[in-house]
């Protein structure tokens, strides 16, 4: 079942990733409009995101790397640096990073997103979720699983207040705690 949710993934990359590709140039001529129509950059750094996205669920982790790079260069730029738009694509290199292995990045980053978003969201807000998931998922990868699983408790924690018991991302939450426990000697 996984490969084929895999095959899925890649099957919808594949008709995704032209899409962006052509909305790119178009959200690089608005970005240079004045005034600048509403949410272009927003939207440019979802398309950036989007893409590298795919680029990395295809193996091609330069080019994702490069497109993550860039967005989070262009919410820099033109809003603070500590702008909650900018979780999302530090998430996304951060999760780049941990597939490859090369955690201290990923960690770095995924602490950056939290703490963006602590300061800018409420502190329960649905977003934290995902990214106190991946930070956890790091500390899982080093074995470092006290840490992690307080941060996927704290994940959980937010998931049902904010979406319910039967939602399918506190279902994953679960999963995903259930399964760190069952590796850990002694539980």
């Amino acid at each position: 079942a996984e490969g084929t949710e895999l095959a899925k993934l890649l099957r919808a990359g594949a008709l995704a990733a032209p899409l962006y590709r052509r909305s790119l140039p178009i959200w690089e001529k608005a970005l240079g409009q004045t005034p600048q129509p509403p949410g272009t950059v927003n939207q440019f750094s979802f398309a950036l995101g989007g893409l590298a996205s795919i680029e990395g669920r295809q193996g091609r982790f330069e080019a994702a790397e490069t497109l993550y790079k860039r967005a989070i260069a262009l919410i820099d730029d033109a809003r603070d640096r500590d702008h909650p738009l900018m979780a999302r694509p530090l998430q996304g290199l951060a999760t780049l990073y941990a597939r490859q292995g090369e955690y201290d990045s990923a960690e770095a980053l995924y602490k950056r997103a939290v703490a963006i978003l602590e300061d800018s969201l409420d502190r329960d807000h649905p977003r934290m979720a995902a990214a106190l998931q991946g930070l956890s998922g790091v500390y899982s990868a080093r074995g470092e699983n006290g840490a992690a699983e307080a941060l996927l408790k704290r994940a959980l924690d937010i998931r049902v207040k904010a979406l319910g018991e039967g939602h399918p991302d506190v279902a994953l939450t679960r999963d995903l705690l259930a399964k760190l426990r069952s590796a850990k000697p002694g539980t």
